[in-house]
């Protein structure tokens, strides 16, 4: 029985354990071809999911542009899905990209629109690593008293996600 979707997906989630290793050829080998097959079976949804992760890669390799590129077509595919929540993931990369190569306001905005998406959508993981990234961002450009407004309530949601699991785990 062929299941070329199972197959990239797992070949996404094999790249993607790698990449959290940083062994990036061996991550670019397995995300390479989990968007070829994506891109195969026409599954949208999947190469924007991969894209992200690329993009992550690229990041990590340095090649800013290229993941820049590759996190604006992951938007753009969710976009045209009209999957607010991983545009959402896409938008907060981006941003974040944009912030570090100099584009702080573009950044900004961008982060910002994850944010309240994050909010809107209840995603409390989602909404603490913007918040972190913001104020990141605020520390670097000189706005301290900002910029601790935003990391101390990422610390906080953080902290809730921590002490909301353990009490799941009992």
């Amino acid at each position: 029985m062929d299941d070329t979707s199972g197959e990239a997906y797992a070949r996404q989630a094999i790249g993607r354990v790698y990449l959290t290793l940083q062994d990036l050829g061996q991550a670019s080998r397995w995300l390479g071809q989990a968007l070829r097959l994506a891109e195969e079976l026409g599954d949208a949804h999947r190469e924007g999911c991969v894209s992200m992760q690329l993009g992550r890669l690229y990041g990590l390799a340095a090649e800013s542009d290229r993941a820049m590129r590759v996190h604006e077509h992951a938007l753009g595919i969710f976009e045209t899905l009209g999957d607010r929540h991983c545009g959402a993931y896409a938008m907060h990369n981006l941003g974040g990209l944009q912030a570090v190569n100099g584009d702080r306001s573009h950044g900004s905005d961008q982060l910002e629109r994850s944010l309240a998406i994050f909010q809107q959508l209840g995603d409390r993981s989602g909404e603490a690593a913007t918040f972190q990234t913001l104020g990141e961002l605020y520390r670097s450009a000189g706005r301290t008293t900002l910029a601790q407004e935003y990391l101390q309530h990422a610390h906080t949601l953080r902290r809730d996600l921590r002490e909301g699991a353990g009490a799941c785990a009992r």
